[in-house]
C-alpha cells in the first residue's frame, strides 16, 4: 500500500487496480449564506450560521433534514469537517450529493449506535445509500431511518465504525460522473475510503444531511474545482483505458446478483441458487437451491435452470491466464458461484478473481473453485492395482496445494478391484487454486471452499483428493465467514483480530490447506 499525496494506490502483482492523479488547484471556502433547507416531516430543523458564514450547526433534534447547496458539484471536490458537540443523542449526520430533487440524490449518513425505531432497525456505521423514490413523492422516516435499505433507497456500500461525541471528523468527496470517491478521517488515520461506480446520479448539488441529532457542527467546508481525476482501471495490461469491466467478458454479473443490466453482465435468472463458470468455455450454468454436479467432471445432475456464455468470450480456453476482473463483488446471503475446469493430469491456471472496489461475501454466501487441481486416479478392474492420482504427494497420499505459484491440490489415487473384474472406486479430485484480489477491502462472512472430492466408494478403499489453495490479497481482509478445505477450517475473527484455527471433518479427503491472509505492501 502507497500512500501519496492523499490518496491511496494500491497494487498487486496482478497490475493497478485504482489509480488517482494528484494535479489539483487550491480550494476555496465555501459561503454557506445562499444555502437553503429542504425539510422532511414535521419537526423543523435549526442552522445556525457563523459570522464568517463558514460554519453551520444544526441545533435540534428534528426529522430528517437537508441543508442544500445552491451549486453543482460534478467534476468537483468537496472538503470539510463534521463535529457532534453533546453526548446526548447517537443518531444520523451525513451528507448529500448528486441532488436532483428532494425525492432523488445520493445519501452519506452515520449513526453512532444501534437502535430500533419507526418499525425497523438502524445498524451503528457508515451507509452510502441511493434514494430514487418514484412519482415525486418523500421518502419516509422508516426509509430514512433502516440500514437495509428499501424498494425506494439502496444501499451501496455500508460498516459499522460509529462516530464519536466531540471528535472532528475530515470528510472528503470527489464527485465526477459515474464514479465517486468519499473519504473519512480523524486526526490523520483514514477511517473508510470508498471508490464507487453507479450512474444514478451523474450531476447535483451537495448539502449536509441531519437525521434526529442536535448539535451538529460543519465546518470548513471547501470546493476544489480542478480536483485529482479517479479512474477505475479494470482491463488487463500495464495501461488499459478505464472500463467497467476488463476485456468486455460480462463477468460482473456473475459475482452480484443483484445485477439487472444486461449490458454490465450475465444477469441471474428467478429461482437462480448457484452459477457454475466454465473457465475452459465461459459458459455460464444456472442451478436451482436442489442443483447439484459432478465435482470430477462438471457434469450438472440436477437443479438445472439455465445457461449462457459470457460476452466477449472467442476462444477456449476462455480465460487462459485464469483472471476474472470486476468492478465490485457482493455475493448476498443463499448465493453461490463456482469455478470448474475439466480434470486435467496438467492443471490449467488458477482462478485469479480482481476487484477494483471491494469483495463482500455475506454470511451463507459461497465462492468454491475447482480450477487448477489435479485429477483423480480411476477405480482398477485389476486386483491389487491402484492407478495413481495426478500432481503433489505426500508420501503415498494425495497433497495439498501451493500458494507460491498458486496450484490445487493433488488428486486422489484409484481403488483395486476387488474381485479381478468389477472395477475398484475412482479418486477423488484435488481442491482448486484460488486467488482474491480487492483494492480496498475484502469482507468474508460466508464461505470459500476448495475443498478435495471425497473418493468413490466401494469394497476397496480409494483416496480423496488433497485440499486447494486461497490467497487473499487487499488493504484489509475481515469477516466471521470460513475457508474451508475440508480436514481444517479457518475462522477470520475480527473481534480478537487474529485467525482461528478450527478442526473440520477430514472423513476421506487427505492433504492439508494452504491458505494466506495476504495484505498489499
Amino acid at each position: 500500500m502507497i500512500r501519496h499525496f492523499g490518496f491511496w494506490i494500491a497494487a498487486t502483482a496482478f497490475g493497478v487496480l485504482l489509480s488517482l492523479s494528484t494535479v489539483s488547484a487550491a480550494p476555496v471556502p465555501i459561503d454557506l449564506s445562499t444555502w437553503t433547507v429542504v425539510q422532511y416531516g414535521s419537526t423543523n430543523s435549526s442552522w445556525v450560521l457563523s459570522n464568517s458564514n463558514t460554519t453551520a450547526t444544526q441545533t435540534v433534534n428534528s426529522d430528517p433534514a437537508i441543508f442544500l447547496s445552491d451549486f453543482d458539484i460534478t467534476n468537483q471536490q468537496i472538503e470539510g469537517s463534521l463535529r457532534v458537540n453533546t453526548n446526548g443523542d447517537d443518531d444520523f449526520i451525513g451528507f448529500v450529493f448528486g441532488f436532483q430533487n428532494r425525492s432523488q440524490y445520493y445519501l452519506f449518513d452515520w449513526k453512532q449506535l444501534d437502535q430500533s425505531a419507526f418499525s425497523t432497525f438502524a445498524e451503528r456505521g457508515m451507509s452510502l445509500k441511493v434514494v430514487n423514490v418514484s412519482g415525486g413523492a418523500d421518502p419516509t422516516a422508516t426509509e430514512f431511518w433502516s440500514t437495509a435499505g428499501s424498494s425506494n433507497i439502496t444501499v451501496l456500500r455500508h460498516n459499522t465504525i460509529p462516530w464519536a461525541d466531540f471528535t472532528d471528523y475530515d470528510f472528503r468527496l470527489n464527485f465526477t460522473p459515474g464514479l465517486f470517491e468519499i473519504e473519512v478521517s480523524q486526526g490523520g488515520t483514514v477511517l473508510e475510503n470508498w471508490v464507487v461506480s453507479d450512474s444514478t446520479y451523474t450531476s447535483g448539488n451537495f448539502g449536509f444531511y441531519n437525521f434526529s441529532q442536535g448539535q451538529v457542527v460543519y465546518n470548513g467546508f471547501a470546493q476544489e474545482f480542478n480536483p485529482p481525476v479517479l479512474t477505475s482501471l479494470c482491463g488487463p495490461g500495464p495501461n488499459p483505458p478505464p472500463a467497467p469491466i476488463s476485456g468486455s467478458t460480462g463477468a460482473q454479473g456473475i459475482l452480484d446478483p443483484a445485477n439487472t443490466d444486461p449490458t454490465q453482465g450475465l444477469v441471474w435468472p428467478a429461482g437462480a441458487f448457484f452459477a457454475i463458470v466454465r473457465m475452459d468455455t465461459g459458459e455460464v450454468v444456472f442451478l436451482d437451491s436442489s442443483g447439484d454436479i459432478d465435482p470430477n467432471t462438471g457434469e450438472v445432475l440436477s437443479g438445472f435452470i439455465s445457461s449462457a456464455t459470457l460476452p466477449g468470450v472467442t476462444g477456449t480456453p476462455a480465460f487462459p491466464d485464469g483472471k476474472l476482473n470486476f468492478t465490485s463483488i457482493h455475493l448476498p446471503p443463499g448465493k453461490a458461484a463456482g469455478f470448474f475446469n475439466p480434470s486435467l493430469s496438467v492443471p490449467g491456471p488458477p482462478v485469479i478473481i480482481l476487484s477494483c472496489q471491494d469483495v463482500i461475501l455475506e454470511e451463507t454466501a459461497l465462492i468454491a473453485s475447482l480450477s487448477s487441481s489435479f485429477q483423480q486416479g480411476d477405480g482398477s478392474n485389476q486386483g491389487g492395482f491402484s492407478p495413481a492420482g495426478f500432481g503433489p504427494r505426500s508420501g503415498s497420499l494425495s497433497a495439498a496445494g501451493s500458494l507460491y505459484p498458486p496450484l490445487g491440490g493433488g488428486g486422489g489415487n484409484g481403488g483395486a478391484s476387488s474381485d479381478g473384474v468389477t472395477q475398484g472406486p475412482e479418486g477423488g479430485r484435488g481442491g482448486g487454486a484460488l486467488v482474491i484480489a480487492a483494492a480496498q477491502r475484502i469482507t468474508l462472512n460466508g464461505l470459500i471452499s476448495v475443498i478435495g472430492v471425497t473418493a468413490g466408494t466401494g469394497s476397496t478403499l480409494a483416496q480423496g483428493g488433497g485440499g486447494g489453495s486461497v490467497r487473499l490479497a487487499a488493504l484489509l481482509v475481515e469477516g466471521i465467514g470460513n475457508i474451508d478445505t475440508v480436514r481444517r477450517q479457518i475462522m477470520l475473527d475480527t473481534e480478537h483480530k487474529k485467525i482461528r484455527w478450527r478442526s473440520g471433518s477430514s472423513g476421506l479427503m487427505l492433504g492439508c490447506p494452504s491458505f494466506e491472509v495476504q495484505p498489499f505492501s
